[in-house]
């Protein structure tokens, strides 16, 4: 599908930490999310978490950020929201980290698992701080058949049968920070993600990468 989402967005992140336990909602950051999360190692820059996420979004007739009906999706099966949990390897190299992160979907809606790989860099010049990320993440076939693929019961003339094996996406994003007063943050990134052809190859799929930009202010107590 070919959704577009543009206009105000309102979001709240929040920090929280109880002894190894930690709630992190980032949704400054496009590639940010809601992260569960237990930190079992945190030594010699090195961290080993136990986590739990949702990676994916779920979408229907309507797609995900539209509110009429998109004709490619019409009489499509709904796709729920994932949850998944999982462990995170994480290594640090000054203002570098780089992290891997095995996950499994416990939500029942696809069941599959995820392989992610992100290296992240923080640079900070005068009072600027800007975060680049690059990252590839593997998808099971349970993943990408659930999201992508489309059974009997979906097919119609022009959405024939498709069972996608496994997939990959590569991403790329660009994160800038400014803090205006004091409580008051600048706050700008883009993301840009590729899919494997098992992905842009699915009926309901319009092109093989996605583009995301955002502008904002956040407020810090």
């Amino acid at each position: 599908t070919d959704d577009t989402n543009q206009g105000l967005d309102l979001n709240l992140n929040i920090a929280l930490s109880y002894n190894n336990f930690y709630l992190d909602i980032d949704n400054s950051q496009l590639s940010g999310t809601l992260i569960l999360g237990y930190s079992v190692i945190d030594k010699y820059d090195w961290g080993l978490d136990i986590i739990g996420s949702n990676f994916q979004s779920g979408f229907d007739e309507r797609g995900i950020y539209t509110n009429g009906l998109i004709n490619e999706l019409e009489g499509i099966t709904p796709r729920e929201y994932d949850f998944d949990t999982g462990i995170r390897l994480s290594r640090s190299f000054k203002d570098t980290q780089l992290s891997f992160e095995l996950l499994n979907d416990i939500s029942g809606a696809h069941g599959g698992w995820l392989l992610n790989t992100y290296l992240s860099h923080i640079h900070v010049w005068r009072n600027w701080e800007f975060r680049s990320v690059a990252g590839i993440n593997f998808y099971s076939e349970k993943f990408t058949q659930y999201y992508y693929g489309i059974t009997v019961e979906e097919t119609t003339s022009k959405r024939p049968l498709y069972k996608p094996s496994n997939g990959y996406s590569v991403l790329i994003e660009f994160h800038a920070e400014y803090p205006i007063t004091e409580n008051w943050v600048f706050m700008g990134g883009v993301l840009s993600t590729k899919f494997s052809s098992s992905i842009d190859d699915s009926p309901i799929i319009s092109q093989s990468y996605q583009h995301k930009a955002k502008v904002g202010v956040r407020y810090v107590f």
